[in-house]
């Protein structure tokens, strides 16, 4: 291969210099022919390998060294050599598979016995071994994060799965792979020993993981796995890794708690796997001793102390105190008690002749009356559990004749029944602490002032407050305003409530003037004349008025405030003149006369006509609403009405064609060759005289011309 090489890069460097000697005669090239091309490449390719080979020998290496591709690995290196080809390598061409078999012993049986990646494999064995490619190179070459291990017959699952990139986990750290157990214990220890003789690993772990074991423990016969016991750890029973030949007996595993209570019975009779507590002892069957109540709910040491279950007392006091001590010796518990609970008791106060319970008493807890435990021989006067908030003051009264046991307030006493003062309107709904402070009942003072402070400040110390109030409330005031001859309330006057005016809760000798009460906006040179502009249906100006004073509120006046118009509250004014009020922009060129162009109705647009000022506004013109256009200095008067003064920019800033450059034949009168009523500027009138236009140039447009 090395030879044919440099036999054709020979050929192919003396072609190229036969062609580029000939390069730039096209006819040469043409004329020859394909055969003796050939030809000469033939020869050339031969005489390249005579100079290789010749090459070769005078370096000592021999024709082989050049043939050959390259060293063999060193699994291979005692063949190298070309004596050695035919080892692998077949006459004719080519690397059979039976040279390779030849060779590996082991390879081959797994085939014929159909083991093994190789027995699946497809292809020819030199497809993924290659060799000639170094002493250093692995014929051997796998892809561990691709390689598929379920062709060799053994799939990589579970906890094997995620260790697939490192086959010396399992195959070690030889180049081989072949042969390897598939058992468990071939690379994993046996802690059970010899407990479960043939059974499989399999039958009880998984691949996934080795604990928890996925031995069914619930559905064998000897000892099935319920309650609490599903939970607990092998390790917990199995101690030792010892599985087989485990005790079933509860106590093997559990403490005994009775001690020797219930012996010859079995721990299940009263408990559970789900749990050692609640007992299933049904105690309901225990005829000396029936849970019911609350006792249902009692934790089993509570009564059982000790761990003690049998001899135990059934009586309440056996586990209960005894609160009442021996008022009750008589009296057996279940008489004013019940199971369900201790409290309220079950004793019927109503049945008692000395105290019956009503109203408020009925929700009293019974150590509120009796106290310490005390419940034979108690006082019932009310006063034993009730302290006298009156102070005496009823010592020949009972407290039933004002107040009832349903509730202390409201009191039963009937205030309208009092010939001394009857209670009317809003003092009925009054507490009466609020008239009776510090709880004094008797001998109080009657008199309004005694109870509501005097708002009028001793204004009507001779007149009675039921004059002008009533007990229903204390606004409104029933006193008619319009039996007072100064001052009568009519119209918006009405609804105003009294403090309004008489702030500071003064009533007597008021001004009546408005400005009194209300602030004027402006400057009023007589206060008492408000009613002039105003009334008093509506504070609103009289519409009217402004017309009595000689300037009508019209137009976009009608629309303004009155402070638009009328500064720092000034009303009285000299003059009426639009400048007053308006800026002149027009700087004075047209006198105070703004009615002449302008109008109160509509400012814009003026009615100034344009035709009596010297420039009619003619086409295009007339389109033009905003006089600031034209007149954007502000000047309004003798301006010139040359074309060029308002259109400049236009003028010089033309390129088709250019006139300033040419202005000797553009005049700055625009209207001589554009019209005011085309804004295109295209329907020119240009006297093109300086060279005329004839043919087709009398119709052609300008840019065809003057295009730059």
């Amino acid at each position: 291969m090395t030879l044919a090489v440099i036999g054709f890069f020979n050929s192919l460097l003396y072609t190229n210099k036969l062609l580029m000697r000939n390069g730039h005669n096209k006819n040469f090239i043409r004329r020859l022919r394909w055969k003796e091309i050939i030809t000469v490449f033939i020869c050339l390719w031969g005489f390249g390998i005579y100079a290789g080979n010749a090459l070769a020998e005078e370096k000592g290496q021999g024709i082989g060294g050049l043939i050959s591709p390259g060293k063999l690995s060193n699994a291979h290196s005692d063949i190298e050599g070309i004596n050695n080809c035919t080892k692998c390598h077949q006459l004719g061409g080519g690397v059979p598979d039976s040279k390779c078999l030849g060779c590996h012993n082991k390879i081959r049986e797994r085939i014929a016995k159909g083991k093994g990646l190789h027995a699946k494999a497809e292809g020819k064995c030199f497809k993924c071994h290659t060799d000639h490619k170094g002493k250093h190179f692995s014929i051997i070459d796998i892809d561990k994060d691709k390689f598929e291990h379920e062709k060799t017959g053994y799939k990589l699952e579970g906890k094997h799965y995620d260790i697939k990139s490192k086959c010396s986990k399992c195959h070690g750290t030889k180049d081989s792979y072949l042969g390897l157990n598939q058992e468990c214990a071939s690379c994993h220890k046996n802690r059970h020993a010899d407990q479960f003789g043939s059974k499989k690993c399999l039958d009880c772990h998984d691949l996934k993981a080795w604990k928890p074991a996925i031995y069914n423990h619930f559905e064998k016969p000897k000892f099935k796995l319920t309650g609490k016991h599903k939970d607990v750890e092998c390790a917990k029973c199995h101690r030792d890794d010892k599985f087989k030949g485990t005790t079933t007996v509860c106590s093997e595993c559990h403490k005994n708690e009775h001690k020797d209570q219930f012996l010859g019975r079995k721990c299940d009779e009263c408990h559970k796997s789900e749990g050692w507590k609640p007992s299933k002892y049904d105690h309901e069957k225990n005829k000396k001793f029936k849970l019911t109540g609350k006792h249902k709910d009692v934790l089993c040491s509570k009564c059982h102390r000790k761990g003690l279950y049998q001899d135990i007392g059934s009586e309440c006091i056996d586990c209960h105190k005894n609160l009442h001590k021996e008022q009750f010796a008589d009296l057996k518990c279940t008489e004013c008690h019940k199971t369900e609970k201790w409290k309220p008791s079950t004793y019927k106060h109503e049945k008692n002749l000395n105290f019956k319970l009503t109203g408020k008493h009925k929700d009293v807890e019974c150590a509120k009356c009796h106290e310490k435990g005390k419940y034979k021989d108690l006082d019932r006067a009310c006063t034993a559990c009730h302290k006298d908030k009156h102070k005496k003051q009823f010592v020949d009264k009972k407290c039933e004749d004002c107040h009832k046991t349903e509730g202390w307030k409201p009191s039963t006493y009937k205030h309208e029944e009092s010939q001394k003062f009857k209670l009317t309107g809003k003092h009925k709904d009054v507490l009466c602490a609020k008239c009776h402070e510090k709880e004094i009942f008797r001998d109080l003072d009657r008199a309004c002032a005694s109870c509501h402070k005097d708002k009028h400040l001793g204004q009507f110390k001779k007149r009675k407050c039921e004059d002008c109030h009533k007990a229903e409330g204390w606004s409104p005031s029933t006193y008619d305003h319009n039996t007072n001859m100064r001052f009568k309330l009519t119209e918006k006057h009405k609804d105003v409530k009294c403090n309004i005016c008489h702030g500071e809760g003064k009533f007597a000798g008021l001004n009546t003037s408005c400005s009194f009460c209300h602030k004027p906006d402006h400057k009023v040179e007589r206060p008492k004349e408000c009613e002039r502009c105003h009334d008093m249906k509506t504070w609103k100006l009289d519409p009217t008025i402004h017309s009595k004073r000689g300037f009508p509120l019209v137009g976009g006046h009608a629309k303004l405030g009155c402070n638009d118009c009328h500064k720092d509250a000034a009303y009285k004014q000299n003059t009426a003149g639009c400048a007053t009020c308006h800026k002149d922009i027009h700087y004075n060129q047209f006198g105070m006369f703004c009615k002449d162009c302008h109008s109160p109705l509509k400012w814009k647009p003026p009615t100034f006509t344009h035709s009596t000022g010297g420039f009619s506004l003619g086409g295009v013109h007339r389109l033009i609403a905003d006089c600031t256009k034209c007149h954007g200095s502000g000047h309004y008067k003798n301006l010139s009405i040359e074309c060029y003064n308002c259109h400049r920019k236009d003028y010089e800033g033309t390129t088709m064609p250019p006139h300033k450059e040419y202005s000797n034949y553009f005049s700055t009168e625009c209207n001589k060759c554009h019209r005011d009523t085309d804004p295109s500027f295209k329907g020119i009138k240009f006297n093109h005289s300086f060279w005329p236009l004839e043919g087709r140039h009398s119709t052609a447009p300008c840019s065809d011309c003057h295009g730059k």
